[in-house]
């Protein structure tokens, strides 16, 4: 368990705070309608999109950043420093935003929801009807984004000097509780993802809010598998097959970095962590069912109902649903 300390990095910030990604030195989150970054060091806030006019859902052009008018949005992801991916599910449309120059553009939906029409190959992202995204993350050429009411897992093919491409990768549509090949795999709402590549194959992890279910996808043989949650909902550490989580609705995010999977456990107030070689859950963050504001020991100091998570090195920002302030957690 993590020997961490709590460090309110700012207050002053919308009620509504989702996402958040660190790179660059900085963090990312969404909230109000806006994309902001704070200066890990100074401080300094900045608004790098939203709060403008232009209507990317009418358009398939790239615009500035903060020419745009965005709405509620989710998930959060920053790849290599260069992009920042954001699921904005008022609008049910995947955006890019480009850090080199702060133009802005929509790769995947159109603006209404609806999924494949019976086929998992590519489709045209900006021409292609998705529903509700809300976890996301980009490896290599590829954004992973869950359908949270959508109960499917795609991907947008992002290759520099092409047309992004829609991809299903796990999931029929249809609402349901099933293993095995990933395309026929049935989902309830699936929330947050990330994964890792091991060689040539991407291995995801998922948290099916509503099963209360962390549910892996193996690259290499495409097949859906449950890692933890089985038993249903409670609160479990302790071997991953044994472990349980407490999170409703859509209040789950995770991070990775190839060895471990933090989840956001929203209903019991705590962050967990899962080893993904020793297949052991633990408890790194938060008091069950407590919560607080105040620093210290991030084993005994009392956290909330946290919802997006992104790691910076050895430290964690962790946001929280309806309140206006970013926990730093040290040495995680």
């Amino acid at each position: 368990e993590a020997d961490a300390t709590w460090t309110s990095i700012y207050k002053d910030t919308p009620a509504a705070i989702h996402g958040v990604a660190a790179c660059n030195g900085k963090l990312y989150y969404v909230g109000s309608g806006l994309i902001k970054s704070v200066d890990e060091v100074t401080g300094a806030e900045v608004i790098v999109a939203g709060g403008g006019k232009t209507n990317l859902v009418t358009t398939t052009a790239s615009v500035k950043g903060t020419s745009v008018a965005l709405g509620p949005m989710d998930g959060l992801d920053c790849y290599d420093g260069k992009f920042l991916y954001v699921a904005m599910k008022s609008v049910h449309s995947i955006f890019e935003l480009d850090l080199s120059n702060n133009m802005m553009r929509r790769i995947a939906g159109t603006g209404s929801p609806g999924g494949p029409s019976g086929s998992s190959g590519s489709t045209e992202g900006t021409s292609t009807k998705i529903t509700y995204p809300n976890g996301i993350f980009r490896l290599g050429d590829d954004v992973f984004f869950t359908e949270l009411t959508g109960a499917r897992i795609r991907k947008v093919t992002v290759t520099a000097g092409t047309t992004p491409k829609v991809i299903s990768v796990a999931g029929t549509g249809q609402t349901g509780m099933t293993n095995g090949a990933a395309t026929s795999s049935t989902w309830t709402r699936p929330a947050g993802i990330i994964g890792y590549q091991d060689g040539a194959t991407i291995n995801l992890y998922v948290m099916d809010a509503q099963q209360l279910r962390l549910i892996t996808i193996n690259g290499g043989t495409s097949t859906v598998a449950t890692v933890s949650g089985a038993s249903g909902a409670g609160y479990a550490v302790g071997p991953q097959a044994t472990a349980k989580f407490g999170v409703t609705a859509t209040m789950l995010t995770m991070g990775c970095n190839d060895k471990f999977v933090y989840i956001n456990d929203y209903t019991n107030m705590v962050v967990s962590r899962l080893d993904i070689a020793n297949k052991i859950v633990t408890r790194v963050a938060g008091v069950k069912s407590s919560k607080g504001r105040q620093a210290g020991d991030g084993l005994t100091t009392p956290l909330g109902n946290a919802w997006g998570i992104t790691l910076s090195g050895t430290d964690a920002y962790i946001s929280f649903d309806g309140q206006s302030w970013i926990t730093k957690i040290k040495n995680l």
